[in-house]
């Protein structure tokens, strides 16, 4: 592309064209026959579908926003584009409800005006836009309903089919040419594992606690208490670090060293408000609740004052 040998605009229109009829076959149909599906994925009807769902906003706002490195200036098919707009608009008509209101803000009119697809490809732009500019947890979702739902089934399908047939050989070298050796993939859209997936369910599972943070303080004061953590161990680590429990206090406490040294050489944590030191930091920490009742950890209001 830095050369120029290969035109940007002319890959994008391409590309787009490509996802859109791609998106429109019969394998995206909203419930079709389990049957079928099956069939229809052990023929590799679905080996496409990860990029074709993740990324065909990108292409085709790339498309139909060009810039300097997309010089819409380049002779390309419109008609073939145009052509894939129409089936695309049919298959997700019921999803296309927001077409632009004003069509002149449609930003390469000149190109396409003139189509017969004009008023469709406002309404997937829009609607495209409108997707992109999701700032919460919709970017990881499918925007287009039935696109979502068809694509939940087909990696519902995809999954059975190697639980079905992993211990025949022969089978599993035909299915891992069409979708590669990793079948468990994440369901969230901008997740490098939408993609490249896992070897197995459970590792999906882990990781899935990566993303939702599932382990939560039990400290409604804490804000490990909202945000929590992707596995128990760490929150058990926190808890010991920041919470630690009335009945497990003596075993933090550093026991004073006999012989030589005194309490003075290993009381090394100060009091900043105070002239007292203490063995341990969950000493003092205790201490300086009294100065500020705030530091104190739950329920260290039960412990008297030193």
């Amino acid at each position: 592309m830095e050369s120029g040998y290969i035109p940007q605009f002319l890959v994008e229109q391409s590309t787009t064209t490509l996802c859109l009829h791609y998106l429109a076959f019969e394998c995206f149909e909203e419930r079709p026959d389990a049957v079928k599906r099956s069939h229809l994925a052990e023929e590799g009807y679905f080996a496409f579908q990860d990029y074709a769902v993740v990324h065909w906003i990108g292409h085709l706002l790339a498309l139909l926003n060009p810039t300097e490195t997309t010089n819409s200036n380049q002779p390309g098919d419109n008609q073939e584009t145009s052509d894939a707009c129409l089936i695309f608009g049919d298959r997700y008509s019921d999803d296309l409800l927001n077409p632009a209101k004003d069509e002149t803000s449609f930003p390469d009119r000149d190109r396409y005006a003139d189509l017969d697809c004009f008023p469709i490809l406002c309404a997937i732009w829009s609607h495209a836009k409108a997707a992109r500019a999701f700032l919460d947890d919709r970017r990881d979702e499918v925007s287009l309903g039935s696109l979502r739902r068809s694509f939940k089934d087909s990696r519902k399908t995809l999954e059975a089919i190697f639980r079905n047939f992993k211990d025949n050989r022969d089978k599993m070298v035909t299915l891992n040419d069409l979708y590669g050796i990793k079948w468990f993939k994440c369901s969230k859209l901008s997740c490098y594992y939408c993609h490249e997936g896992f070897n197995s369910e459970s590792s999906r599972e882990d990781h899935y606690n990566r993303h939702e943070r599932p382990f939560r303080c039990e400290d409604e004061d804490c804000p490990a208490a909202v945000v929590g953590f992707g596995s128990l161990k760490e929150l058990e680590k926190h808890k010991r670090n920041m919470h630690p429990g009335i009945d497990k206090l003596s075993a933090t406490f550093a026991r004073l060293k006999k012989g030589r040294y005194s309490r003075v050489d290993v009381a090394k944590y100060p009091c900043p408000r105070c002239s007292k030191s203490f063995t341990t930091r969950i000493e003092c920490r205790l201490h300086m609740s009294i100065h500020n009742p705030r530091l104190a950890p739950k329920g260290a209001e039960n412990i008297k004052s030193w």
